[in-house]
């Protein structure tokens, strides 16, 4: 299963679909809306007169609890993390995904990454992007924290490496075990 645009596949790992995504976010940010306002909107568009269908908001707790559990923590960042904390550094998770922030930080207490005192910055929620540096900046603004005293860490070469670290910020590029293919996006 998957997603083509065209009429030629040159990868079966989600490369396509990262790039519609992209797309999606940008064309949705320049009309000043979200990716979930977006898909609230194909919700409430939706035929319900079929018996079969649930409601929206049945249909989107359906969504999450399906991604949900599909997701997986990287537990080799559980311990870098808790490294940090024991040397008495603030943990801010920072997202570029497109769920909301009360998903992200039950997966995140779920998981025992979060703590009392850290804090979530959701790119789709605050309508700024990592990629971009954008998110960055308004972090730095409300943290109150200059980029020299911030360390980032991250698996995407340009949003989480060379985006911030042009900035100033010092990064750590976390590497993990892809597939061929997706090896090939990360580095794009």
């Amino acid at each position: 299963y998957g997603y083509l645009i065209g009429t030629h596949a040159r990868d079966k790992d989600a490369v396509v679909s990262s790039m519609l995504i992209c797309q999606m976010a940008a064309f949705h940010k320049n009309n000043g809306r979200t990716l979930v306002d977006a898909l609230n909107e194909i919700y409430a568009n939706l035929d319900f007169h079929h018996p079969a269908l649930l409601p929206i908001d049945k249909l989107v707790e359906k969504e999450l609890q399906l991604e949900e559990s599909m997701l997986s923590p990287v537990f080799s960042t559980f311990s870098i993390i808790n490294n940090l904390r024991t040397k008495g550094h603030h943990i801010s998770f920072i997202s570029d995904m497109y769920r909301p922030s009360k998903f992200i930080k039950k997966r995140l207490i779920d998981e025992q990454f979060w703590k009392d005192g850290d804090t979530l910055y959701v790119s789709n929620e605050i309508g700024l992007t990592k990629y971009d540096g954008s998110l960055f900046k308004h972090i730095a603004e409300t943290e109150n924290i200059k980029y020299q005293q911030w360390h980032h860490y991250g698996d995407n070469k340009h949003s989480d490496f060379i985006v911030p670290s042009a900035l100033g910020i010092k990064c750590t590029l976390l590497q993990f075990n892809y597939s061929p293919y997706q090896k090939k996006w990360a580095e794009t």
